[in-house]
């Protein structure tokens, strides 16, 4: 995941595209960006592929989150945005949209997670209503909220550093590691999204129903660890009377993250 990690210079950049996103908010305008435009633009490219040269994955999620974070500190903090006298406290993440009509968040945003925000989906659609949402292209930017980086000093690789410091240390400002009872929840939840996928009824454990579903093809094969991830954790506090640490409830919310995504690309709910 390293070289989806903004430098300096993208850092910056996400910065000005914030200020633009805010202000065309407070002008009425609910617009917003994709996830994977919003790395290809912070990276200076025409698209998602031409700063990873591959397509867009769910596990990159958690990557985006990080980096919008990291542009949210950088930019002093959230900001005010607000629609006809409702107002929420908006940070880079609070932009980041589907690609697609309507162009909405994932369930998982709204949910307990290392990427809490402190407004709720009611507060949200208040602001940015679903017949108004948009989304802004890359090539649009380019022109509005400007692509030059300003001068930093020092070398390129000394800015790299700085600008990866910053976003290791938005994402280890994170909330408390998950407790039990919300790692236990996942699985049930999973569990359950396991039996409507599963044409035999049986009582094989989550994992082995997991390899099982894999192996026909019902659920693939880069979504299969991540499901993994939530059985493992779990089942490590439950037997192995195991508490987390904050970077693995991170891993633990980004598996989910990827999960749901998938989820939802297949049109159903989990």
């Amino acid at each position: 995941m390293e070289a989806l990690t903004p430098d300096e210079a993208g850092l910056d950049r996400g910065v000005r595209l914030f200020a633009y996103l805010v202000d065309a908010a407070n002008r009425g305008d609910a617009l917003g960006i994709s996830y994977s435009d919003f790395i290809a633009y912070l990276h200076g490219a025409a698209s998602f592929r031409g700063c990873a040269g591959r397509s867009y994955r769910p596990s990159d999620t958690a990557e985006v989150l990080t980096a919008a974070r990291a542009v949210t500190a950088r930019a002093g903090g959230r900001r005010k945005v607000g629609r006809s006298g409702h107002t929420i406290s908006a940070g880079m993440d609070t932009f980041i949209w589907s690609s697609r009509p309507p162009f909405d968040r994932p369930e998982a945003a709204w949910r307990v997670s290392p990427f809490s925000i402190p407004y709720t989906r009611a507060d949200w659609l208040l602001v940015f209503p679903h017949d108004a949402r948009h989304v802004v292209q890359i090539g649009e930017l380019e022109d509005r909220a400007g692509s030059a980086a300003p001068a930093t000093g020092g070398t390129p690789t000394a800015s790299r550093k700085q600008a990866t410091t910053e976003v290791r240390q938005a994402a280890t400002s994170l909330k408390a590691p998950l407790s039990g009872a919300q790692l236990s929840g996942l699985r049930t939840r999973l569990v359950r999204f396991l039996d409507g996928l599963d044409s035999r009824k049986t009582q094989a454990s989550p994992a082995a129903r997991i390899s099982r579903l894999t192996d026909e093809g019902v659920i693939p094969r880069y979504v299969a660890p991540f499901m993994r991830t939530i059985t493992e954790m779990r089942n490590a506090w439950e037997y192995d009377s195991k508490t987390l640490s904050l970077a693995e409830s991170r891993a633990v919310e980004a598996a989910w993250a990827a999960i749901e995504e998938w989820v939802s690309s297949q049109g159903r709910k989990i």
